[in-house]
């Protein structure tokens, strides 16, 4: 698997950083930057499912909406893997069964924003339903996983997320951290307050609670890279 250089994470001007493809690294870049492109690299569905593809224009926007995820399109990604996981997520999100779509973030997730990821993903579906995955990178350490995606649109030019998912304790992977979900939050917050999900000088206290909102999300992985080094340190001390 290549690795990808820190600092030319989403081809954005940011300091020279190590190039050690950590996964802990890649996390907290993700939190740097928020938005994420990830450059073309090993993993994932480089062709795409199997499924007929809607054709691409030379603007980079598809020339029709495409059809809904399937069960084909899930299966078409590598069994068990952070890859599927995503599938699936997309695929109860498009077709709007809330409890299956909840099930696919980590249960720390849940803990501190379980209404709102519903909130929002309800609010993002009409969205969702237009976009046409393409997973284009994978960078797996241990028990967790830095997942790249690719969403195709009629509406717009191609745009990248991130997903950082963790393997439970019952197997199945989850969603530990993703930046859809990420500005999701905080537009939704915002839109629910004052009816507009862009942010405006008159709106300072909604805009205030968004940036919470979506701040609690992001605390979750920080969270998570604390404990991880505080048990690192603890078995260094004992050795």
């Amino acid at each position: 698997m290549r690795s990808v250089p820190f600092h030319r994470l989403g081809g954005l001007p940011l300091k020279r950083a190590s190039t050690r493809p950590a996964l802990r690294s890649a996390s907290l870049a993700l939190l740097a930057v928020g938005l994420i492109a990830i450059p073309m690299g090993c993993g994932g569905d480089k062709d795409g499912p199997s499924r007929d593809r809607v054709e691409l224009g030379s603007d980079g926007r598809l020339m029709a909406d495409p059809a809904p995820l399937t069960l084909k399109d899930v299966d078409s990604q590598p069994r068990n893997s952070p890859q599927q996981a995503l599938y699936r997520m997309l695929f109860w999100a498009q077709w709007g069964n809330p409890t299956k779509t909840l099930a696919s973030f980590d249960e720390d997730v849940l803990k501190v924003l379980d209404v709102s990821v519903l909130s929002t993903l309800g609010w993002l579906r009409p969205g969702l339903l237009k976009l046409q995955p393409r997973i284009v990178e994978v960078a797996p350490e241990g028990k967790t996983a830095f997942v790249g995606v690719e969403f195709l649109s009629k509406l717009s030019p191609r745009r990248r997320e991130s997903f950082l998912f963790r393997k439970g304790r019952d197997g199945e992977w989850k969603i530990l951290y993703d930046t859809l979900l990420d500005r999701g939050l905080a537009q939704y917050s915002l839109y629910s307050e004052t009816g507009s999900a862009t942010p405006k000088e008159e709106a300072g206290e909604a805009t205030k609670k968004a940036e919470s909102l979506a701040r609690a999300y992001r605390t979750v992985v920080v969270e998570e890279e604390g404990a991880k080094a505080l048990r690192s340190g603890r078995s260094r001390a004992r050795g």
